[in-house]
């Protein structure tokens, strides 16, 4: 994994997902590239300990209204993605999707919601409506803190800490269940935001030579070795596939 091959990904991911993609996602991946250059420098000069991007929470990667359904969800993304040269998986995975509703569709549910949230939502609220759901692709650092639940190292969890502006439906301090999932990125997770809401777009989309062309380069490099170690939990006899995925073993797949 190289800072090049990254960039070029970032830029794959402003050509192909452009027809779904809000205006604003030029800037966004700019950003995110101007980050990648400036952090690999850093850690060539060894002044870090890792390079990579971030895409953040207050400008986030952001689609088109999804056209599945009549409520008209908007999804965006933000993470943080790091690497180190030994590693060609990230070394540090942190991926939020959120898919936001407008007051007038979900954003809102008069039978449900106090009237404080009907006023931030129709006056002081600066968001385009509420958060409805949200994704964590994560992946768990031995240094950070777990409860008593299940952790595999890489998984995804519905919900999470959502921030104060969000209005989100999910409520604060459930623990929710984390479920083992494959390594992530840019490049893969807008190819699930756009596999599940903009079905008929996906479908030209995966179509194109370029995107055929990286999907195979993300595939090999992030998924490849993931799947090798679990077919390897899965023939040995001392460990369960459901304890190995938590197990340090599992660091680098």
């Amino acid at each position: 994994m190289n800072a090049d091959w990254v960039k070029n990904t970032l830029r794959t991911v402003q050509r192909v997902y452009k027809p779904i993609l809000d205006v604003t996602s030029t800037n966004v991946i700019d950003q995110a590239i101007g980050q990648l250059e400036e952090s690999h420098e850093s850690f060539i000069a060894e002044k870090s300990a890792s390079w990579g991007y971030m895409i953040f929470h207050d400008f986030p990667l952001r689609f088109k209204p999804s056209p599945e359904t009549g409520y008209e969800p908007v999804v965006d993304i933000y993470c943080d993605i790091q690497w180190t040269e030994r590693q060609g998986i990230p070394a540090k995975q942190d991926i939020k999707v959120r898919a936001w509703c407008t007051p007038d569709k979900l954003g809102y549910r008069e039978d449900f919601d106090s009237l404080e949230i009907c006023d931030k939502l129709t006056s002081s609220h600066s968001h385009p409506g509420r958060v409805i759901s949200r994704f964590h692709f994560d992946r768990v650092n031995n240094e950070q803190g777990r409860s008593n639940q299940y952790h595999p190292r890489y998984h995804i969890q519905v919900g999470g800490n959502a921030p104060e502006y969000e209005l989100s439906w999910f409520p604060k301090g459930f623990d929710l269940p984390r479920i083992s999932y494959h390594p992530m990125e840019l490049f893969l997770t807008c190819q699930f935001v756009a596999a599940n809401f903009f079905t008929e777009e996906y479908a030209s989309i995966r179509e194109k030579g370029e995107w055929k062309t990286y999907l195979w380069q993300v595939q090999k490099t992030m998924l490849a070795g993931y799947y090798e170690k679990c077919l390897s939990i899965i023939n040995s006899k001392d460990v369960s596939l459901l304890d190995g995925l938590e197990e340090s073993l599992f660091d680098e797949p």
